[in-house]
């Protein structure tokens, strides 16, 4: 698969996958108020954020045509 993620997209994504991790665990964790499903989703998210912003790789840009590199 070709790489179709540019690097201001990657910048972003890898701050804002990290920053909803963080919140996303804290929630789990109870540090933070919010529904534990809530938090998982928000986890999730920021990991695929994290993920696609480091490979430079989105899934979901492929079928819409979309390359920001």
């Amino acid at each position: 698969m070709e790489i179709n993620v540019g690097s201001t997209d990657r910048s972003v994504r890898i701050v804002l996958g990290a920053l909803l991790a963080v919140l996303g665990l804290a929630g789990i964790l109870g540090l933070w108020a919010a529904n534990v499903v809530v938090a998982a989703v928000l986890t999730l998210v920021g990991v695929v954020f994290v993920g696609t912003g480091l490979t430079r790789r989105c899934l979901l840009y492929k079928p819409f045509g979309i390359d920001t590199s």
